[in-house]
């Protein structure tokens, strides 16, 4: 599932990173979350048109919560991956992730090591470890999630347009009684941009501070 706003850029190579994996057997789903852009739209529609996999939704903008959650409800499979619209995977990603998960049936969802390009250069793949998750995010927002947890906790929470969603709801899915399986290798792309969502967060000191109630409150429940 993917969330698009304005997204035209670098959705390209997005499209070519999904729809050249090795595992096939997918629905694409992608929610235009209001974008101000028609051709930003009219670029979406054309892709949209190459695959019969893929499926666009409309809806006014509400932020990337609203917009995933929007798209878990269409979906038709027991199983979520999260791809933002600027981001990358190499070609196996979704068959690791999908084959992680069947061995093991207890993992609620899994996720690989990323590159981050574009506006900063690194590799993150930090040994996962609950307590690292109660004071920073060490996992990352492409993972397979089960659907089952994630309607189990009512979805992504709305309630903020902007903050860390990602890391609150991997501690409300811990805090349930979840937990990842992680995969030792570096399958995902991640795209640094300077003017996303993390960058509204860490700038604004009114959200920042609600932020951080947020997920401060959210880690007391994590086991």
């Amino acid at each position: 599932i993917t969330a698009y706003y304005n997204a035209a850029k670098y959705f390209k190579s997005t499209f070519n990173s999904v729809i050249g994996q090795t595992f096939p057997w997918f629905e694409w789903i992608i929610v235009d979350d209001g974008s101000t852009n028609e051709k930003d739209v009219a670029l979406l529609e054309y892709f949209a048109q190459k695959d019969s996999r893929i499926h666009v939704y409309h809806k006014r903008n509400g932020g990337i919560a609203t917009a995933r959650n929007l798209a878990i409800s269409k979906a038709t499979t027991d199983i979520i991956i999260i791809i933002d619209a600027d981001d990358l995977m190499e070609p196996t990603y979704v068959e690791y992730l999908y084959i992680s998960l069947l061995c093991n049936p207890q993992a609620s969802w899994s996720y690989t090591g990323l590159v981050a390009f574009d506006g900063a250069q690194y590799l993150w793949n930090i040994p996962f470890t609950s307590e690292k998750e109660k004071k920073e995010n060490i996992l990352i927002v492409s993972s397979a999630i089960r659907k089952k947890p994630i309607l189990g906790i009512g979805g992504y929470s709305e309630v903020l347009k902007y903050y860390n969603e990602d890391w609150y709801l991997w501690l409300r899915l811990l805090a349930n009684g979840n937990f990842p399986v992680q995969i030792d290798q570096y399958s995902f792309w991640y795209r640094v941009n300077t003017t996303g969502v993390a960058s509204i967060v860490t700038q604004n000191l009114k959200i920042q501070e609600l932020n951080k109630q947020l997920i401060e409150k959210a880690a007391q429940n994590v086991p």
